[in-house]
């Protein structure tokens, strides 16, 4: 089985309103690191069917998402940008909240329910909250629970399936609705 294979079998089993294909890029990165941005820029543009905001994943999980397109190149934003949000839900108990970066590989899961069961060891995925990431691509695992004594809810950490520093092939979540 290749990567893409596994990819196309994963997404083959999920019912998604609209149509999606994979793309499998291998990159020239060319690293963009700002104060609070942390892109790079990939050798693929619309002339491959790539579009802002499109998903972009590694062949263990979520990497980021597209932030700009020109004919033949992509900024690509990754999950460790300042910036960057995701809407997650935590499984088995189907929980949800918003992920952003918090650094070497963790991320944190804002807005979770302080009643809501979770774990360590519980899987993180995209929830169906999104616009743009279609729901169930593996992001993480849980590996602390902190409840915060002054709110209704509590701080998931989890750790990122992804290795943002050791990326050398991309996935393009490419909507295909309509073309």
């Amino acid at each position: 089985w290749s990567i893409n294979n596994l990819f196309n079998s994963f997404l083959s089993t999920i019912s998604f309103a609209v149509t999606f294909e994979i793309r499998v890029f291998i990159p020239s990165l060319k690293f963009i690191l700002g104060l609070n941005l942390n892109s790079f820029l990939i050798n693929q543009g619309s002339n491959s069917g790539v579009k802002k905001n499109d998903p972009v994943l590694s062949s263990k999980g979520i990497v980021g998402k597209i932030i700009a397109v020109s004919d033949n190149h992509s900024s690509v934003q990754l999950v460790s940008d300042g910036n960057f949000r995701l809407s997650v839900k935590i499984v088995p108990s189907e929980s949800e909240g918003i992920m952003r970066w918090r650094s070497n590989q963790i991320c944190e899961i804002f807005e979770v329910k302080k009643t809501a069961k979770v774990n360590i060891g519980d899987v993180v995925l995209t929830s169906n909250l999104s616009s743009y990431f279609p729901p169930d691509l593996p992001v993480g695992k849980v590996i602390s629970i902190h409840d915060k004594s002054d709110s209704f809810n509590k701080i998931v950490r989890l750790e990122l399936y992804a290795d943002l520093s050791t990326i050398n092939q991309l996935f393009i979540i490419v909507n295909t609705d309509g073309e």
